[in-house]
């Protein structure tokens, strides 16, 4: 029998719901709130999603600006910002040395991959992001994640296949998720959103997270059978029949997590999806398990490089589901992001301390105040 990690309350866990609606409610449009200029490195959230939009709504009293990757580096020294907002941009630290109107990094999302924190960090500007768990994210990633599990299980991509052809119907012969088991990697905001949907499905869930002394989360008891720490990863995935990677990205610590070792560990034929970060992932060694049918199929919204080379061998693989890094880019993260986001920048043309942020300057170009203990009662809750 492996080890049960018992549940144990983490310290300032989860803000409550009724702290985020309150954030939701609290518009950016308060009477002492200066304006600041906002810099978007991207013209859209999303294809007919623009953000200037937003700018004469939720963003008011700021000014708004996009750009390209082209046209980044004149923009920022001609137009001069005080935030930027990051999206798919690679923000290093050439970039940041040049920068000396930028205040705040405010990635609109969760991942900061792209953003170099100590380069930022030496140059005084504060860094932050938007919470997975309150803005939509995780449960749309969450979402997400059964999406491709399903998919898989039904072999959806040839059952399409079948009708179009004008084929025989009453097949492909799929897999059902009933009372089968599933290993959630990461119990962050996404891992718990996902566990939370799959526990009224009859499926026997197991976890993995880094710090199994908080053992199951306590919303959670009734739903996750055992946690296990990281260094049994390989013993938790071999009896799963769906292995999901949500786990928080550290290149020094998880980069290729997932491994042929661990591939070769998990049960045969069973099903691998990743919607946390493509490095965690050694996709030869996937691309291996998956033509040699130790792994049944994977759904992949994320990869090491993006977009993914046409001709990766992932691609050519007909148990394969890739989508393009899209799990949260929904209409309800738009639009619930965009009011987390607004209050937070609030905060921060005031002159208060952001909420989730990821650095602390020495010598930061702005100073910021400290708020009350319950001001900061909502903490970044990361996907372990």
């Amino acid at each position: 029998m492996s080890s049960f990690f018992p549940c144990i309350r983490p310290i300032r866990f989860l803000a409550s719901i009724k702290q985020y609606h309150h954030a939701y409610s609290t518009t950016a449009q308060h009477p002492l709130t200066p304006s600041l200029k906002i810099l978007f490195c991207s013209k859209h959230f999303s294809e007919g999603k623009p953000w200037e939009p937003l700018a004469n709504t939720t963003f008011r009293p700021h000014h708004i600006r996009t750009c390209t990757a082209a046209d980044l580096h004149q923009t920022l020294s001609t137009w001069r910002p005080d935030v930027l907002v990051p999206w798919w941009h690679t923000i290093d630290h050439h970039l940041l040395d040049r920068a000396s109107s930028l205040t705040l990094i405010h990635q609109f999302g969760v991942g900061l991959d792209n953003v170099d924190v100590p380069a930022a960090t030496r140059n005084g500007i504060w860094v932050t992001r938007l919470p997975a768990n309150g803005t939509g994210n995780a449960d749309t990633v969450a979402e997400h994640a059964v999406l491709l599990m399903l998919a898989l299980s039904r072999r959806l991509p040839l059952a399409v296949q079948v009708v179009r052809n004008g084929g025989p119907f009453g097949q492909p012969y799929g897999m059902g998720m009933i009372e089968k088991t599933v290993c959630i990697v990461g119990l962050g905001d996404i891992g718990r959103a996902l566990a939370s949907r799959l526990s009224t499905w009859r499926m026997r869930i197991t976890a993995v997270r880094h710090r199994p002394e908080l053992g199951t989360p306590p919303e959670l008891r009734d739903a996750i059978d055992i946690v296990y720490p990281t260094s049994e990863l390989h013993r938790a995935i071999a009896e799963a029949d769906y292995v999901v990677s949500a786990v928080k990205y550290d290149r020094a610590r998880n980069r290729r997590l997932f491994d042929a070792a661990a591939f070769k560990a998990m049960k045969p034929g069973a099903i691998f999806v990743n919607v946390a970060r493509g490095g965690l992932v050694d996709e030869e060694a996937l691309a291996d398990a998956l033509e040699t049918g130790s792994v049944g199929g994977a759904g992949l919204d994320v990869f090491e490089r993006e977009p993914l080379d046409t001709r990766s061998r992932l691609l050519v693989l007909s148990n394969v589901i890739a989508t393009p890094h899209s799990a949260g880019v929904t209409d309800s993260f738009y639009e619930m992001g965009a009011r987390v986001f607004a209050e937070n920048v609030a905060r921060f043309a005031r002159g208060e301390m952001v909420k989730y942020a990821v650095n602390r300057p020495e010598t930061p170009r702005k100073a910021l105040r400290e708020m009350g203990e319950e001001d900061d009662a909502v903490v970044l809750s990361i996907n372990d």
